[in-house]
């Protein structure tokens, strides 16, 4: 039996920039996995990302196929919880390759065992979540813990009914044939954790001067103010003492100048601003 995946209702657009990120990290995620599991899966596999939406919680939860069952996913150091979610006849397939089974066909629905639990978080934890941590969408490196199951991720409390959640859709491919999988992040705490970190706009000629513009306009500058100058023989310089005093060939009513490297640009006068020397400029010099 061949079940689609899932529609959810949108609560609001999930704007273009995010959607591309997010769909992006999927197929690399996937991509990983793909070259991945033929190491420890004897049957050919494969898994698609469909789409990535937004949803309240209450509708998303009450769309998921009968015969659901849930893994919570906890990241970063809040633990922030995310549910991906299977079909019980999925899980049971998975789990015949791990054990080696190479002819794994679609399962029965039903309870998983003690030891069909233990290799179903297996699974999560060596051959799902390692390729997503792995092409992470942020600078910023994320702690990946597997939780409780959710035997019925229908009628979880793990999200609040009017909860905005992200939603991201995958279709299993195997002997089995088809199932689809469902991925869920509260929008706002997922969202975060990414450090809202935007993909960089694409370079054109006129944003490339601009940016260009804004950086050089942000270089720091040293303004060297002359208080005036002298010449004074070696023999002199070598037998002044504290306390003797220097006559500089610059009047006090006369202003100063203000350099940018060898080159005057301002006149002013100096004075303080506080407990700082400070120079107050009276006027531009003529370039």
């Amino acid at each position: 039996m061949t079940l689609a995946a899932p529609t959810f209702a949108r609560s609001e657009r999930l704007a273009q920039s995010w959607h591309d990120k997010l769909l992006g990290w999927g197929k690399s995620a996937l991509a990983l996995a793909a070259k991945a599991w033929p190491k420890s899966i004897p049957f050919e596999l494969s898994a698609e990302i469909k789409s990535v939406e937004t949803a309240k919680a209450e509708p998303a939860l009450k769309n998921l196929p009968e015969g659901s069952f849930g893994f919570r996913i906890h990241l970063g150091p809040e633990k922030l919880p995310s549910l991906w979610i299977v079909q019980r006849s999925l899980a049971l397939s998975l789990i015949s390759g791990l054990l080696g089974e190479a002819d794994s066909d679609e399962k029965p629905e039903r309870d998983l065992t003690l030891v069909e639990d233990s290799l179903a978080d297996y699974f999560v934890q060596s051959n799902w979540t390692p390729y997503f941590k792995e092409v992470w969408p942020s600078l910023e490196e994320t702690s990946w813990e597997v939780g409780p199951h959710e035997p019925n991720p229908q009628v979880t409390r793990l999200f609040a009914p009017t909860d905005p959640l992200i939603v991201f859709s995958f279709e299993f491919k195997g002997p089995f044939g088809s199932k689809p999988s469902t991925w869920l992040f509260p929008q706002k705490g997922f969202m975060a954790l990414l450090d809202h970190e935007e993909p960089a706009p694409e370079r054109t000629p006129a944003n490339v001067g601009n940016q260009l513009e804004a950086l050089v306009r942000n270089l720091p500058l040293d303004i060297t103010v002359i208080l005036g100058n002298v010449e004074v023989p070696l023999a002199q310089l070598a037998n002044l003492q504290r306390g003797d005093v220097i006559l500089l060939e610059q009047r006090i009513s006369e202003p100063l100048s203000a350099y940018l490297g060898d080159k005057p640009y301002f006149r002013g006068w100096p004075t303080r601003a506080g407990s700082y020397q400070a120079f107050v400029i009276d006027s531009l010099l003529d370039e």
